[in-house]
């Protein structure tokens, strides 16, 4: 597949979970809805659960008026299966796979060139039901980046929080509950493993955004001040009376997808109850080591 194959552009959300991907995402759908489609975390796509999951339309993604569209639009445009997708998905789509990527794009095997082509499709698909002209998608893996690339204008945000926020995050404990948007279940996570996924998944953004425009967008930033948005979209009707913060379509992501309506909260995600003092203290470490990730000291970044 040539590059840039299509005329739309993907504005993707490239980081570390736990970020507050899912609000920017609904966010700049919101700002500009006639002509970004909030997609969410569309590395689900084929999560065998997704067709009983619930849209932030509040149906389930089946009978969603727009996926159900979407997936009908891509099943007769796909070259292999869903389950076959959903196979290189796994293979191509995950951090822990990045020497595997980083070979393919330099010697493309044929399992990588279906699924740069059947993305590809997707996001076709997706264009032609919503008739959009970007799509943000917040799947937050660096993996996806290249893939992403070859046959669209990309804009990388590399959304960046102070590990503080994402270890506390981490620390989260509930059970999977479809209708309410929990899609899986979840442990709390130990702190050294969140420690090395927030290195890896930043230094990877970083890699795989190498030839491409990459923006790097501090969580503390836009929960603050709006207008920190417009290095990537215009936002002057922020200003206007009638803006809202309101998801239409997401698929996957964060609960708060399913709300109604959104607003900002300068203060949530900066409360580290679920740490202890030893956690906290060592997070503190870490966020003043890697400042440029965490945003310490970079009051207006």
């Amino acid at each position: 597949m040539s590059k840039r194959k299509y005329n739309f552009e993907v504005l993707y959300i490239a980081g570390n979970g736990h970020s507050g991907s899912t609000l920017l995402d609904i966010i700049l759908g919101s700002i500009n809805p006639k002509e970004n489609f909030s997609a969410g975390e569309l590395t689900f796509v084929t999560r065998e659960s997704i067709f009983e999951e619930i849209c932030s339309c509040q149906n389930t993604i089946k009978s969603c008026e727009v996926w159900s569209r979407v997936y009908a639009e891509w099943e007769e445009r796909r070259t292999i299966s869903f389950n076959q997708y959903r196979q290189l998905n796994h293979k191509f789509d995950r951090n822990i796979n990045f020497l595997l990527v980083l070979k393919n794009m330099l010697f493309p095997s044929k399992q990588y060139k279906a699924y740069v082509e059947n993305t590809g499709l997707l996001f076709y698909s997706i264009h032609l039901v919503t008739g959009k002209s970007t799509i943000v998608d917040s799947s937050k893996t660096a993996l996806r980046i290249p893939v992403l690339s070859k046959f669209c204008n990309v804009k990388v945000i590399h959304i960046c929080r102070d590990f503080s926020g994402v270890l506390n995050s981490a620390k989260r404990n509930y059970k999977k509950d479809i209708a309410q948007g929990y899609e899986v279940d979840l442990k709390p996570r130990k702190t050294s493993k969140t420690f090395l996924d927030w290195i890896l998944n930043n230094v990877l953004v970083v890699l795989f955004s190498i030839g491409q425009e990459r923006i790097k967008l501090y969580y503390k930033n836009y929960v603050s001040d709006l207008n920190c948005l417009s290095r990537i979209i215009d936002v002057s009707r922020i200003k206007k009376p009638s803006f809202k913060i309101k998801p239409e379509h997401v698929l996957a992501g964060n609960v708060i997808r399913l709300k109604e309506e959104l607003k900002l909260n300068a203060t949530i995600g900066f409360r580290y109850k679920r740490l202890s003092k030893k956690q906290l203290l060592f997070s503190r470490i870490i966020d003043k080591l890697f400042f440029f990730w965490s945003g310490s000291f970079i009051p207006n970044a």
